[in-house]
């Protein structure tokens, strides 16, 4: 597993069902193409660098081309993280799943209040980086179908 260390802000965060209060790192706001993408249940994260991820690209034309050319940039965006997950190699056996946020490490609750520190505060901390190698390993035939049984599964396309 690669990983790569970054300089992340920390936030304090309460966890609006148990009121659990704990730390969360993240991007600052000023942090361009990168984010996180957390394991299906919230308690794995890994790093992705979006603009120079080339399965990322081919997923968003793919994702782009078949649905509706109707449909709002905000509706291509959810479809877009609905199927991403599915292309990334799990972390620690979880899959990755783009639309899952920061959880209460308590409770599991993702409903969460997040606060900046005044003074900002960072951490220079390893995380492991987003990789495709199954799916770099399958046609390109049963990679459309994947994502194509995804977006129907979710509304998407019929």
């Amino acid at each position: 597993m690669t990983e790569r260390e970054l300089t992340l802000d920390t936030f304090d965060c309460k966890c609006k069902d148990c009121h659990f209060v704990f730390e969360e790192d993240g991007f600052s706001d000023f942090i361009y193409g990168e984010k996180f993408f957390r394991s299906t249940d919230g308690r794995e994260v890994a790093y992705i660098d979006c603009i120079n991820d080339k399965v990322f690209d081919s997923v968003s034309n793919t994702v782009d081309a078949l649905l509706p050319k109707e449909r709002t940039s905000k509706i291509k965006r959810q479809a877009f993280n609905n199927v991403i997950g599915l292309v990334c190699d799990p972390i620690n056996k979880k899959m990755l799943d783009a639309t899952v946020g920061i959880v209460c490490p308590k409770c599991g609750s993702s409903s969460i209040e997040r606060y900046d520190y005044e003074p900002p505060k960072t951490i220079t901390r390893k995380l492991p980086v987003v990789t495709h190698y199954h799916w770099n390993s399958l046609s390109e035939e049963k990679q459309q179908n994947i994502i194509i049984t995804k977006l129907k599964e979710a509304g998407y396309i019929s």
